[in-house]
């Protein structure tokens, strides 16, 4: 079965390589449909037989043995190449697993045609059976010889590729649109976006803007500002990025939407249904606006460095709930408590840069400090908006053992959603229930 399965990888991989000979007088890029199922192609067949970890401690993926490979190559003129492939890949700032610096290195690869000499040198090498098992196509020799022999034929072909268009890789083969403008100094951007899932989320562009004019719009993610790229950045960090830079020219660079062929985006499509659910609107934006709602506004960030955010609040008590620490024990939690009748104490809730602080109101005194790393998740039930609560654990949230569940009253629903946002914006575990 396995060896069926082999050359079943083989001849889906061969197919593509002959639909693509119909191009070979043109250079391939992004653009060309068959760029991605060539490289899910070479990719599957790099997985096929992989040992994915030894004695169950570790999970591998191929990208472990291109970077390991470099310790057995020959020295020959190809090495030279491959050592800088590597270097190069691994030097990409936008890639975050093992899965986006494979497909980088298979991208470079296609580019420098180091592909055969990739499965070459790992047959030659003393690691081949320490990462394949024998199934595995570059364990065969004949299967390997076809291999070999499909890649060289992907060699005649002249790759284009734009290897800064790299910030999704970890997610999927598909090459969104990468935009790159230059806007004027103005005061300014116009431009609303959410963190959703660690990527930067236009949520809004507002008319006539500079942002509008750069070409911005919404469902785009922003990809890098000033030359720092914004995966698992906090969009506070975006505002302090514009403030940073007010009067200057912005660089900007974001992926669109939509794909060149007009079909949406996968993974941004996927993001967006968390903005679809809970659009921003104009009338938003006449209070202490949630920050990252307001990337490109004057108004201050709540977790700023200089500045507090504080909120009347009324506070009802808190709830053990265990070993998750996730959203899904909000509702239930503040309707639990509610429930125990406890006697409502008015405090202020304290959003400084790195902690919640809550306090009483009448003496002042400190009743609790949570810090965002301790903090796993906040949320409200949808039946009272106004109702809010995070859940905290005695130590770090990658740590913590018990966690706890405090709810509060805020004085109007939309003072909830600001707070909300603005704990949600101090850790990066973000779960967007508002």
């Amino acid at each position: 079965m396995t060896a069926l399965q082999a050359e079943i990888r083989l001849n889906s991989l061969k197919s593509v390589v002959f639909r693509l000979e119909s191009s070979i007088n043109k250079p391939v890029g992004d653009e060309n449909v068959l760029l991605a199922p060539l490289c899910d192609g070479i990719e599957a067949i790099f997985r096929f037989g992989l040992k994915s970890s030894v004695f169950g401690l570790k999970k591998w993926d191929y990208w472990c043995w291109l970077e390991a490979l470099i310790d057995y190559l020959p020295n020959d003129r190809q090495k030279l190449a491959y050592i800088h492939t590597v270097t190069f890949v691994k030097s990409c700032k936008k890639i975050n697993s093992y899965q986006g610096y494979g497909r980088q290195f298979i991208r470079l690869a296609l580019m420098k045609g180091l592909l055969p000499y990739t499965v070459q040198s790992l047959a030659n090498s003393a690691i081949l059976k320490y990462w394949y098992s024998d199934s595995a196509v570059v364990r065969d020799k004949v299967m390997r010889e076809m291999l070999l022999e499909i890649l060289k034929e992907v060699n005649e072909h002249v790759f284009t590729l734009d290897l800064k268009n790299c910030s999704f890789l970890d997610e999927t083969w598909l090459i969104p649109v990468l935009r790159h403008v230059d806007i004027v100094p103005c005061k300014q951007l116009g431009l609303i976006v959410r963190t959703v899932n660690g990527r930067v989320m236009v949520a809004h562009v507002r008319k006539n803007s500079a942002a509008e004019d750069a070409g911005i719009a919404y469902g785009d993610t922003l990809d890098e500002l000033v030359g720092i790229a914004l995966h698992k950045t906090t969009a506070s960090k975006v505002v302090d990025l514009l403030k940073r830079n007010t009067g200057r020219p912005v660089s900007c660079t974001f992926v669109k939407g939509k794909l060149s062929t007009g079909q949406l985006f996968p993974p941004s499509a996927e993001r967006m249904t968390v903005i679809t659910a809970d659009p921003y609107t104009e009338e938003d934006n006449d209070f202490g606006k949630a920050p990252q709602q307001l990337a490109g506004f004057e108004e201050t960030p709540v977790h700023a460095s200089d500045t507090i955010a504080k909120y009347t609040a009324t506070y009802y008590g808190k709830l053990a709930v265990g070993e998750d620490g996730g959203v899904a024990v909000i509702e239930d939690s503040i309707l639990d408590i509610l429930k125990q009748n406890n006697k409502p104490k008015p405090v202020f809730l304290n959003l400084t840069e790195t902690n919640i602080v809550v306090t009483d109101q009448a003496t002042s005194k400190v009743l609790g400090i949570h810090s965002f790393t301790e903090t796993s998740s906040c949320g409200r039930r949808a039946d009272r908006k106004e109702m809010i609560a995070f859940v905290s654990g005695e130590t770090t949230c990658t740590m913590a053992k018990n966690f706890y569940c405090y709810v509060f009253e805020m004085t109007t629903e939309r003072i909830a959603k600001v707070v909300l946002y603005s704990i949600a914006d101090g850790f990066l575990r973000t779960v967007w229930f508002v």
